[in-house]
């Protein structure tokens, strides 16, 4: 059994502590265009086809502060397994050295065996545009790419292979159900249900497993869309 994350953060940071310091990889915390290898390569499936690894950052409203963390999704049941922070928004002014805790991710994954999944191509989403009367203008994507044709209109999910259809199903857990109220204004209106949309796709054709990145839109001030969120199946 491969060994988890938090069982090989001691003993890599303990290495990384002994030996010279990675060379920095930018002048900011900001490091996304010079990531260490195995970190490049993810989104990533594990060898055993069980699980799947990426780099997962969320919104941060109007600070826009650097936040990045490593996730390890479960593929059976699409549940987060392990995660490890890379860079807290919450610490921005006096954050880890992101260079070192990117070279630690780093060395996590090099535990184990993975193969990247391929990133599919996000096209406009014409034919949800049209059904809505365009009135969620270019939001709206479908991912091409591998012979595969990836549809999100919620809550359906569609995937073709080479236009044979063989995916069509409803996830309802994706969707936001609305109802909450800005902790700023308790009387005012609970919040609409915002817009989910599909942001990114990756697949691994030969063990059949997708990963996608679905967004959320047409919040507003009071009323803010949630983080983005990320669903692994297989199919």
């Amino acid at each position: 059994m491969a060994p988890t994350l938090a069982a090989s953060v001691a003993a890599a940071s303990a290495e990384i502590a002994t030996s010279a310091p990675p060379a920095a990889a930018s002048a900011t915390p900001d490091v996304g265009d010079q990531l260490p290898a195995e970190l490049a390569a993810l989104p990533a499936l594990s060898e055993d086809g069980s699980r799947v690894a990426l780099l997962a950052s969320y919104e941060d409203g109007a600070r826009a502060l650097p936040n990045r963390e490593l996730l390890v999704l479960d593929v059976a049941r699409g549940t987060v397994l392990e995660r490890f922070e890379i860079e807290d928004p919450d610490l921005g002014l006096d954050p880890p050295d992101p260079v070192e805790r990117l070279e630690l991710a780093a060395r996590l994954l090099r535990t184990q065996t993975w193969r990247p999944l391929e990133r599919l191509e996000m096209v406009a989403d014409t034919d949800l545009r049209a059904r809505t009367n365009f009135m969620y203008g270019q939001d709206l994507f479908q991912a091409k790419g591998a012979g595969f044709t990836i549809r999100y209109h919620e809550p359906k999910l569609m995937i073709d292979d080479n236009g044979k259809r063989v995916l069509n199903r409803a996830f309802a857990s994706w969707s936001d159900k609305g109802g909450k109220k800005h902790p700023l204004c308790p009387d005012c209106h609970a919040c609409p249900p915002t817009i989910a949309g599909l942001a990114e796709a990756f697949v691994e054709k030969d063990a059949r497993v997708a990963l996608l990145v679905v967004t959320y839109h047409f919040g507003s001030d009071m009323c803010w869309e949630p983080d983005r969120t990320y669903h692994v199946f297989r199919f």
